[in-house]
């Protein structure tokens, strides 16, 4: 393919140590599909140009002094399937220099979570949302109480400009239950989670005799008093406002 990936480093030492770049045990230098550079601050990289399935392999990049050596590696991912290669680097081999190590595929990571408990009115609609940041692309599942929710006109699932939204429309009691938001690409994946209560409401009309009394001596119409119930997981209801 014509897909080119680079790994770039930064060190630091004194003496300016020597870097070199391998493949497995084998050393890497320029070539016609390899470009590897050294900058006098201490910067450089490895390019890999047009990303073939014999490319994939563990990379590692090691710089050497008079006063000792680190090293640190990555491993190049190339998926003939989907025609491009990824790079990510090994959990298990994550030594570093002391300015760092670039990786350039980054796992998601949710930048705003879901709220953690949101409480919604029987028959309305709830909406949940979260931002998740992250190499592309960037695929968005939603469960509710470890079951997958497929999109529908009850539950519609968005995402765009790395915003998750999850619509749930017609709420009932059976939709009460933890939501869960998870975004996976190449490199991992993040997940996060809230606890969605479906509060049911019952409006009831009862006559206030002490106003009937009083009301009544001034011949006023009947009074009626409007309560707004909630009901709680428990089975109990309490009163949410009166009018």
């Amino acid at each position: 393919t014509n897909t080119v990936y680079f790994f770039e480093y930064t060190v630091a030492g004194e003496p300016c140590p020597d870097v070199q770049w391998f493949k497995g045990s084998d050393q890497i230098f320029s070539d016609a599909r390899h470009s590897v550079a050294h900058h006098a601050d201490g910067s450089g990289s490895l390019t890999v140009q047009e990303c073939m399935e014999e490319d994939t392999g563990l990379y590692t990049c090691r710089a050497v002094s008079t006063l000792g050596e680190a090293t640190c590696s990555a491993e190049l991912l190339v998926l003939p399937e989907e025609e491009h290669a990824v790079c990510r680097q090994s959990p298990a081999l994550q030594k570093t220099f002391p300015s760092g190590f670039g990786v350039f595929f980054e796992p998601p990571s949710f930048i705003r979570t879901l709220e953690p408990d949101t409480p919604c009115v029987l028959g309305s609609s709830a909406l949940l949302e979260c931002k998740v940041l992250g190499s592309p692309p960037i695929s968005v599942a939603w469960f509710r109480n470890g079951l997958k929710l497929v999109n529908g006109e009850k539950h519609q699932i968005s995402f765009s400009d790395n915003l998750c939204i999850l619509e749930v429309n017609s709420l009932s009691d059976s939709d009460t239950g933890t939501y869960t938001c998870k975004a996976t690409n190449i490199a991992g994946s993040d997940e996060c989670s809230a606890v969605l209560t479906v509060q049911g409401q019952y409006t009831m009309v009862r006559k206030l005799p002490e106003l009937l009394f009083s009301l009544s001596f001034l011949k006023l119409p009947m009074v009626f008093c409007k309560y707004t119930w909630g009901k709680l997981l428990t089975g109990k209801y309490f009163v949410l406002y009166l009018q």
